[in-house]
């Protein structure tokens, strides 16, 4: 069997993470899979409490996106994780933004790294990046921030 590129590994790793420690935190409803063609044409792999959620390994690259002030990164020691609100792609502009939830991590292997995360750790991220999440789009709906 064919191995998969590690970013796929990573972002599988993490989103197996995020289901099992929101549904223990917050109950069955708390977390659903995304459908393929979700994943496809809007980086949607997840929903976490409702909001479609991409997690990446390269946030950088995101086009059409609000990216996260330093106040928002959550620094784990060993990684940084980094928010930021997708409103559209370069082909259709998003009925629902997708919180983007990207990882620097300092460790040679990636794939150490979910492992590494308790479940405090995890609640952190998801917390941190709703917060992010819903102050970006009060700001859009506000015209402080514009699309």
């Amino acid at each position: 069997m064919l191995r998969q590129p590690i970013g796929v590994e990573f972002e599988n790793a993490m989103i197996e993470k995020f289901g099992s420690i929101s549904i223990k935190i917050w109950g069955n409803s708390a977390y659903n899979d995304s459908e393929e063609s979700q994943d496809k044409l809007k980086g949607t792999d997840v929903f976490i409490l409702g909001v479609p959620v991409d997690v990446t390994l390269n946030i950088q690259n995101k086009s059409h996106t609000i990216f996260c002030s330093k106040n928002y990164i959550v620094d784990l020691g060993f990684a940084n994780v980094e928010f930021g609100v997708r409103f559209g792609n370069g082909h259709v502009k998003f009925e629902n933004p997708v919180l983007v939830i990207g990882f620097n991590t300092l460790l040679g292997s990636v794939l150490k790294f979910p492992n590494m995360l308790g479940q405090e750790d995890i609640k952190k991220i998801i917390e941190s990046g709703m917060d992010f999440y819903f102050l970006t789009l009060d700001a859009v709906e506000s015209a402080l921030c514009v699309v």
